[in-house]
């Protein structure tokens, strides 16, 4: 019998990106003093923001080069136990994440 296999996304399952992002539009004054997390209902980042699907790549790829990005990303407190526990229960535990070319190198450990 094979294993049930369980796709596990990283953003905002394993690590938060979003918190990060949004710290890093206020810093750059591309975004309102109060976004944060909370404030986005979409992954279509530019319909957040309220700028055109060109300017919002730019401040992605901006925040891809940036420290911020380097530092700040953490894991989401409780993901490490939960996943331990469903390869205890036998679950085959594939991890998946949509990742621009840009931070490839730097999101590989």
């Amino acid at each position: 019998m094979s294993k049930v296999v369980i796709a596990v996304d990283i953003d905002e399952v394993l690590a938060g990106f979003i918190s990060c992002l949004s710290k890093y539009l206020v810093e750059i004054e591309e975004a309102p003093g109060d976004l944060t997390a909370e404030s986005f209902h979409s992954y279509e980042f530019h319909l957040v923001l309220g700028c055109t699907v060109e300017h919002c790549n730019k401040l992605v790829n901006s925040f891809f080069d940036s420290d911020l990005f380097h530092g700040c990303i953490a894991p989401i407190e409780g993901a490490k136990p939960v996943l331990l526990r469903l390869k205890e229960l036998g679950f085959d535990l594939h991890i998946v994440t949509a990742r621009h070319d840009q931070c490839a190198n730097a999101t590989r450990a």
